[in-house]
């Protein structure tokens, strides 16, 4: 019914059949047919005819007001587009752990809420499950880990790759004689247990009896360790199991065990440097890809993309190689 309305609104601006054919090139009888045609599926003319110049029927005036209320909405609606894509309006709703949330992502927050302060920026932090769950309910866009999700339902954006270091209490006597697989703070700070072919890989039968602080059953950190352990056919003396990796480092730190600690987490402690002494085991675990997912077939809003793409340039992850 309103499809022709730009024809009809030509037609009432110009109040001439001629002259609106004129402005729109075409010919006066095709534009008469098409105006025609809406006034039979409204059922009632929308001119009328016998006046000169034309003029609007109680219908046509109507149909006229509606017209105007489209056009109306129509630019609301573009001028909304256009404010999205320069993100002056627009929500964003962004997962991760405890680990990401709280060492990796604020710098990408920061930048992100300083470009544009009227995007509503949402944060859940959870643990991989409940967001996993959260995202493919929609009640997420992006969300953090460093464990793969199902390819088939969910688009990775890779981030970044961290590492795993076995970190010991600088105060057991078991690092004594062990000096030269030993790494400091600064060293990690380096990147040396990536990049420094001099760093030896520490045997993990040295630390066979020592007590571990270790995460629960089902998480990543902890999968990885037991593949670790059960490679150098190792069974782990274990003392506690944390929740958070971050308690897990500060239990540590104070000499209740050792345990496998991410460099990322690692390079945002300072305060923990003193107390602690950090070894690189060789095993393919120690290795993991950081990513970005979001659900597959959903739109991804220029939101979304501005904050990956501040994520990949900001990254503090070790290696930005896959």
């Amino acid at each position: 019914m309103f499809a022709k309305k730009d024809l009809i609104y030509a037609v009432y601006k110009e109040k001439s059949f001629s002259k609106a054919a004129e402005s729109l090139f075409i010919s006066q009888p095709s534009l008469s047919a098409m105006i025609k045609k809406v006034e039979s599926k409204v059922g009632e003319p929308i001119f009328d005819r016998s006046t000169n110049p034309i003029q609007l029927t109680e219908i046509g005036k109507k149909y006229i007001a509606c017209c105007e209320a489209i056009a109306k909405t129509e630019d609301t609606f573009a001028n909304y587009l256009n404010d999205t894509y320069e993100l002056k309006t627009g929500s964003l709703a962004l997962g991760s752990n405890h680990l990401f949330m709280a060492n990796v992502l604020p710098k990408f927050i920061e930048i992100f809420v300083g470009r544009y302060p009227y995007i509503d920026l949402n944060l859940v932090d959870s643990h991989s499950h409940d967001l996993e769950k959260k995202l493919l309910d929609g009640e997420l866009d992006l969300i953090i880990d460093n464990k793969e999700l199902n390819p088939s339902i969910y688009e990775k954006f890779f981030l970044g790759t961290e590492f795993l270091l076995l970190a010991v209490p600088r105060k057991l006597e078991i690092n004594q004689g062990l000096e030269k697989y030993q790494l400091s703070y600064k060293d990690i700070l380096k990147n040396r247990h990536i990049d420094d072919d001099q760093v030896l890989s520490t045997p993990l039968s040295f630390f066979a009896h020592t007590p571990f602080v270790l995460m629960p059953e089902g998480n990543d950190t902890r999968t990885r360790t037991n593949n670790i352990f059960l490679r150098q056919s190792i069974k782990p003396n274990l003392l506690f199991q944390l929740n958070q990796l971050a308690t897990v480092y500060t239990i540590i730190s104070i000499g209740l065990g050792s345990s496998f600690i991410s460099d990322t987490l690692i390079k945002q402690s300072p305060a923990m440097q003193t107390q602690l002494v950090f070894y690189k085991v060789d095993d393919p675990d120690t290795k993991r890809k950081v990513f970005f997912h979001a659900k597959k077939n959903r739109y991804m809003t220029k939101a979304m993309e501005e904050f990956i793409a501040i994520s990949k340039k900001y990254s503090p992850l070790s290696s930005l190689t896959e």
